[in-house]
């Protein structure tokens, strides 16, 4: 199934456009977040969406408005929240790590995340991710979020925000200049993607073909052993070191950061290798 984002019928270009005072702020108008969106609160039990698509706060990339991953709605249990196509999807749990994407499809999310709609009178759904994902919006998120272990944002505070909106028209012609350039980022990341996996091809196939000489990896490279951490030392708040615990802190080769530590025991150094001793090795 495929994820990606299509701009809705409403954008279509402007003639005008080159007319449209883009940068000229007079016409802003600074509004209270709960003012422009809704904050859906629709409570499913995945008992009754054993097909939907599931999104959980793990499948959400930092920094990417596209969702990549999803599992269904049978390998989940306890009341997880409804979304549709077009809703932003938002961990409003741990916002500093600004995980936040557009649906393409209707689904359900973990109930750890917020689904926010755009009321269209007043701010256009293609706009909003772009405010959403904006320096501003994501610092003030992470400032009212509350709780040491996981901070978590409430709604009751997050709606008395404000923030500036252009108008509508504005809004559009902003929207199309940074889903274009979203555009040409993911085809970036797509050739990047099929560039790895050839890479990847062609080295299985030299490792396998050519032979060669066997040899003791322990004469090769030096092992290192990583050391647990006890959870007293180590937290998810961006402090430290970061702090890699098992294969999920690696999936697909890619490295992804969710606990730190001041007290780290063995460090691991640019260039080095990174392979898990513990879960299942995904060998195709």
């Amino acid at each position: 199934m495929k994820m990606g984002k299509e701009l809705s019928t409403s954008l279509n270009p402007n003639p005008a456009w080159a007319k449209l005072p883009l940068f000229n702020r007079k016409n802003w108008s600074r509004l209270r977040f709960g003012d422009i969106v809704e904050n859906v609160n629709e409570r499913v039990e995945p008992s009754t969406a054993a097909e939907a698509i599931y999104v959980g706060l793990d499948d959400l990339d930092s920094g990417s408005l596209h969702i990549r991953r999803w599992g269904k709605g049978s390998d989940v249990i306890g009341t997880k929240l409804g979304f549709r196509k077009g809703d932003v999807i938002f961990g409003r749990r741990r916002a500093y790590q600004r995980k936040l994407a557009v649906a393409e499809v209707d689904g359900i999310c973990s109930a750890h995340a917020m689904v926010a709609r755009a009321k269209p009178k007043v701010i256009l759904p293609d706009f909003l991710p772009f405010l959403m994902m904006s320096d501003k919006f994501m610092n003030r998120a992470v400032d009212i979020s509350v709780g040491s272990l996981s901070p978590t944002i409430n709604w009751t505070t997050l709606k008395l925000e404000e923030f500036d909106l252009p108008p509508l028209d504005q809004q559009r012609r902003i929207a199309e200049i940074l889903w274009a350039v979203d555009e040409t980022l993911q085809k970036w990341v797509s050739a990047f993607t099929a560039l790895e996996a050839l890479d990847l091809q062609m080295s299985k196939a030299l490792l396998v073909q050519n032979g060669g000489d066997s040899v003791c990896l322990g004469d090769c490279v030096v092992l290192i052993g990583g050391q647990h951490i006890d959870a007293k030392d180590y937290s998810e708040k961006p402090q430290g070191t970061p702090y890699l615990t098992g294969p999920a802190d690696f999936p697909d080769g890619i490295i992804k950061i969710s606990r730190y530590t001041t007290v780290p025991k063995v460090c691991c150094e640019k260039g080095d290798v990174l392979v898990t001793c513990k879960g299942f090795l995904r060998t195709s």
